[in-house]
């Protein structure tokens, strides 16, 4: 699991993050021919209201068949945003531990309530 925090108020939409998405594919792609970069999905909140999250599922699988998942998510607050990325071998633990982490990070990023 990596993450990188980023300053507040980020208005990507959705369909900008999806955009990104398939330039980033497309540029590791390139890095790297011989792998092969599925999207297996996109989702999140629509609209720029905070708080809210993106995320994008990749498979990679490398040309000896050595496949990898990836998620990949932006999450946006009122105090910072942040990118998460989690990557397994196996989709359903690249999924759990990106859930885990995302709503520790939500916390840390969404306002204090009173």
């Amino acid at each position: 699991m990596t993450y990188r925090l980023y300053a507040a108020n980020n208005p990507m939409t959705l369909d900008q993050f999806r955009e990104s998405q398939a330039q980033i594919i497309k540029a590791l792609e390139q890095r790297k021919p011989d792998q092969k970069i599925t999207l297996l999905g996109v989702d999140g909140a629509k609209g720029t209201a905070l708080p809210r999250m993106y995320r994008a599922r990749r498979l990679t699988v490398t040309p000896d068949g050595v496949s990898e998942y990836q998620v990949n998510g932006l999450l946006f607050g009122t105090r910072a945003s942040a990118s998460l990325i989690s990557s397994a071998r196996d989709e359903k633990i690249s999924n759990a531990n990106y859930a885990k982490f995302a709503a520790a990070a939500m916390l840390v990023l969404a306002p204090k309530t009173r």
